[in-house]
């Protein structure tokens, strides 16, 4: 009978080449409905109730749990369809090498064959010589997990602000209110102000004394932190813009006339007190380092730093210790329609100076008469009070303040205004006609707590710090002989001014002072090692502002600083309080963020290097002619071509682990085409080959009538006996090894036995 060629299995669906690129294809669709998920999460709020599929299933699983596990499952998806890609891949170049008929050790084609299964082997040196194409695809499918690893986190969860805006009520500070001074009240005449009775030409004068306690708070507050002072804004993160009217003020250096004047001055009172201490044993003299004062007037001696001291003269000092100035002056008078008001007041505006002295410890000359040496090159800085208009960015972070000044114009100076006199009106006035008032007193108000703002600030600062040092009670031989030698360190500083507890201490020019404040003797055991275990004074980089710039800084803050104070808010009780205004609140909510670019580089480089095995996949199939799978049905195909230089022997037919070392070293090659012919004659339950007859085979589970067997003693020499189907193999010519009978002789008895079953069923 004509041999034909049985069909092994049954109709593959998909080749390779198709397999491979489906895969890829369907990968890729999925990575991009990955991005799409992530892409519509991102920004959205993250709900941190269970839905209700999870209460009704006694789960509790968060929003946040869902999404992250379903970019968990797309991730596994497109590394599992990338994976399938590959290994179809990699089974076209391992077979494009196995089927070249090298000679090969069977160990090293069990090592490939579980690349896929057993990482380890890609670090197999051998592997990589002989199949150098499919090593490369199966490092690439041990090392595409890391995608899948990384994808999923690119979804995550931060705070991001939410911002609402709406018109309420802001922090505000209200110049007009009486809460800045305390003054003292009194009438014209002996007249008592308690008085019912209206008595025609009677007056009422009001005399400033002092900021009140609730000014001198603040401002120090601020001061000393350096800061605006927390608001009570309209919620924890909040922004808005405020425009006001607010006290400043604008400092500059000293012209060279009032510099020398005010250097001259100094030196005048260092002379007269050591002149003052002359004759003593033991004295000890003072140089100033900071020296702050108000003026008198205006005058060229009303703005010197001490009363009545010429050069040279031995009369004792006396400091400008007054905390506001110039507070001399003229009465003018104001027409109001209320009656006639009239105040006292400067011609000159409020200031105060502030000079710092740069040679406090360089003592060139180390005795008594050089000591106002120490006077020299002071930094002289006048500041002035001014009406200013400001705009401020207001921005409240989690209850912390931060001010952003966007404008400050200095408008018209600020006078000092002593007693204010009012001209007695009815005592039965509606509330119109208070506000009406109130209104033509306004620019009183404001000057009088502006001026309540500028002497708080004053007290921080007037003052001096002076350091102490005293003689050493021995006669110097130098060239001023006879007088009593200074002793080298200073023995004491003397701080009679609250600027070192202010921010302005930080600064340039009081950097010398605050180092110099733990200078000891090094003879002194105790203060010197006790120093020792102190940590150094900070130092004053170059970065540090200027002692004018703090000033003005300083100044602003505590400006803007009133604002925290309820004392200080406008009254809204009254018609012309200020309106709402604009304020943008900010809240916090957590939201999914989603890194784009990191998700696209992982799976970028992932879907590329599949890209580029598909590639190697199609080239071997093209060489190949043909697709290869790893599975029992090619393997058995392409067993019967083997040539094996060793016999197997039948304790190595069972394939038990571990593979015996004989047949592992053994060297075996393949050939591309059958070297012999199988001629198939079939039967129902019996197959037969001319070689020699194969063993008794029975399958446990078919039925009585279905069994498979071949009685050696029937054969007979036309190769079949009666009852059977005869299957005739024609041998080839050239030997044959026992693997390949062997292998022909198992592919007989599968493809009878399939036969059988199905011809059962």
């Amino acid at each position: 009978m004509a041999p034909n060629r049985p069909n092994f299995g049954p109709k593959v669906l998909f080749t390779s080449p198709v397999w491979m690129i489906v895969t890829l294809v369907l990968a890729i669709v999925i990575a991009v409905g990955h991005h799409a998920f992530f892409q519509y999460l991102n920004g959205r709020a993250v709900h941190a109730e269970s839905n209700s599929t999870s209460h009704a299933a006694s789960f509790h699983i968060s929003d946040q749990q869902l999404n992250t596990s379903i970019g968990i499952l797309l991730a596994l998806l497109v590394k599992g369809l990338l994976g399938a890609s590959i290994t179809a891949a990699f089974d076209q170049c391992a077979w494009k090498e196995l089927i070249k008929g090298r000679r090969v050790k069977i160990g090293l084609i069990d090592d490939l064959f579980i690349v896929l299964r057993n990482g380890l082997m890609i670090l197999n040196f051998g592997l990589w010589r002989q199949y150098s194409l499919a090593m490369l695809l199966g490092t690439t499918i041990w090392l595409l997990p890391i995608a899948s690893i990384i994808t999923p986190g690119t979804l995550n969860v931060a705070l991001s602000p939410t911002n609402s805006s709406l018109y309420t009520r802001v922090p505000r500070v209200d110049f007009t209110s009486m809460n800045f001074v305390n003054l003292e009240s009194e009438t014209v005449n002996g007249v008592t102000k308690r008085d019912a009775t209206v008595v025609p030409d009677l007056y009422f004068e009001e005399t400033y004394m002092s900021p009140s306690s609730e000014v001198e708070s603040v401002v120090s507050s601020s001061a000393m932190q350096g800061r605006v002072l927390s608001v009570d804004a309209p919620a924890v993160n909040a922004s808005w813009k405020l425009d006001f009217h607010g006290p400043a003020i604008n400092c500059s250096t000293v012209n060279q006339t009032l510099g020398n004047a005010i250097t001259d001055d100094v030196i005048s009172t260092i002379n007269a007190s050591a002149s003052l201490a002359s004759g003593t044993s033991g004295r000890s003299l003072a140089a100033y380092g900071f020296l702050s004062w108000v003026p008198y007037d205006s005058s060229l001696n009303g703005s010197l730093p001490f009363y009545g001291v010429n050069k040279w003269s031995s009369t004792t000092p006396t400091p400008r210790y007054s905390y506001i100035g110039p507070t001399t002056g003229s009465e003018r008078k104001n027409s109001s329609t209320r009656g006639d008001v009239s105040w006292s007041d400067s011609s000159s505006p409020l200031s105060f100076f502030v000079a710092t002295f740069p040679h406090m410890q360089e003592l060139s000359y180390k005795d008594a008469s050089s000591m106002w040496r120490t006077a020299l090159d002071p930094n002289v800085v006048q500041c002035t009070l001014h009406n200013a208009s400001y705009g401020v960015d207001f921005t409240v972070e989690n209850g912390k303040t931060e001010a952003h000044i966007t404008k400050r114009e200095l408008l018209n100076s600020i006078e000092y205004m002593d007693t204010i006199r009012v001209k007695a009106t009815s005592s039965t006035r509606s509330d119109a006609e208070l506000e009406d008032e109130m209104k033509s007193y306004q620019e009183i108000y404001e000057f009088l707590s502006y001026q309540a703002v500028m002497e708080s600030f004053s007290r921080l600062l007037v003052g001096s710090i002076t350091g102490t040092f005293s003689e050493q009670n021995s006669t110097n031989t130098s060239s001023d002989s006879g007088s009593n030698v200074l002793k080298p360190n200073m023995t004491n500083l003397n701080v009679g001014s609250g600027v070192m507890l202010t921010t302005l201490s930080n600064t340039k020019e009081l950097a010398l002072i605050k180092a110099s404040s733990n200078q000891v003797d090094a003879r002194d055991s105790f203060a010197t090692s006790w120093l020792k275990n102190s940590a150094d004074q900070q130092a004053t980089n170059n970065a540090s502002p200027s002692i004018l710039e703090a000033l003005e800084e300083m100044f602003q803050n505590t400006t803007l600083s009133l604002m925290s104070s309820p004392s200080f808010q406008p009254n809204y009780s009254l018609s012309a309080s200020p309106g709402n205004i604009s304020v943008t609140i900010s809240s916090y909510e957590t939201v999914y963020t989603y890194s784009k670019a990191i998700f696209w580089t992982a799976y970028g480089i992932a879907i590329g290097v599949t890209l580029i095995g598909v590639a190697l996949g199609l080239y071997a199939y093209t060489v190949n002619h043909g697709s290869y799978v790893t599975n029992f049905s090619t393997i058995l195909r392409v067993i019967q071509n083997a040539n094996i230089e060793i016999p197997l022997q039948a304790e190595d037919c069972s394939g038990k682990e571990p593979i015996p070392g004989s047949i592992a070293n053994a060297m075996i090659s393949f050939a591309q085409e059958c070297r012999r012919e199988v001629a198939f004659e079939q039967t129902r339950d019996t197959t037969a080959i001319n070689d020699d007859p194969p063993p008794y085979i029975s399958i446990r589970g078919l039925p009585d009538d279905v069994h498979y067997s071949e009685d050696h003693d029937n054969d007979t020499e036309e190769g079949g006996h009666e009852g059977h189907d005869n299957i005739e193999m024609e041998e080839a010519h050239e030997p044959v090894s026992p693997l390949s009978s062997w292998g022909a002789t198992t592919m007989s008895r599968v493809s009878s036995l399939d036969r059988q079953i199905r011809q059962h069923f």
